[in-house]
């Protein structure tokens, strides 16, 4: 992008270095989901700024609304923000050259949203060892994740450790248990995770302790 072809404001930057105060802002829309983690690598000519609006500005209140994140380049002219978005919907961002620094250039950036999991297991007071375990993965707005989702899920007791894998079907998880006889009339400790990738952050849910 470039920031010239976008909005030119008189005095948009203040009273400037220099008494001139003008800018030019260059407009984006990324939509989010709640719970995002946004990732935002970029860079540009030396005085160029990466200002981010809060999820639901709009052009009618983009300028009485404070930026959740203002950041200028660091002195190879590259930086990356990160923020973590607390609803869904538009988020919207925007480039800024004040006059000051002179010509408005170029810029580019690469934004990514890696979405929050949330995930649970539902509490037993007793099963055997070859019962079925489940459980259950959201977004953090509620919705199921995809189908096809893989997790993994671990048990724990003092003689031994094993692991099983089951796959999100409408954000339900049923791991199939074969525990072997080292597990009986003892305290299992049943761990649920799913490591990070590029679309999903890593999630863990809370520990159940059950008696096989």
């Amino acid at each position: 992008g470039n920031t010239a072809s976008g909005q030119f404001l008189e005095g948009s930057c203040g009273s400037g270095w220099f008494g001139a105060g003008d800018g030019w802002r260059s407009y984006w829309s990324l939509p989010v989901t709640a719970g995002d983690l946004v990732t935002i690598n970029w860079e540009g000519t030396s005085g160029t700024e990466l200002k981010m609006m809060p999820v639901g500005t709009t052009d009618y209140t983009a300028f009485q609304t404070t930026p959740v994140v203002s950041e200028g380049l660091s002195s190879n002219l590259k930086s990356q923000v990160q923020y973590t978005v607390p609803l869904s919907g538009v988020m919207p961002l925007y480039f800024r050259m004040c006059s000051d620094y002179g010509t408005p250039g170029p810029y580019n950036f690469t934004a990514t949203a890696q979405h929050a999991i949330v995930t649970s297991l539902t509490p037993y007071p007793l099963i055997k060892t070859t019962t079925t375990l489940w459980g259950s993965a959201r977004l953090a707005d509620g919705t199921p994740v995809p189908d096809g989702l893989g997790f993994t899920l671990t048990a724990t007791w003092p003689e031994g450790t094993a692991q099983y894998t089951a796959f999100s079907s409408g954000g339900v998880l049923g791991f199939p248990l074969a525990l072997p006889e080292t597990a009986q009339a003892k305290t299992v400790t049943f761990s649920l995770s799913r490591p990070a990738d590029p679309l999903y952050l890593a999630t863990k849910a809370a520990d159940l302790k059950i008696k096989v």
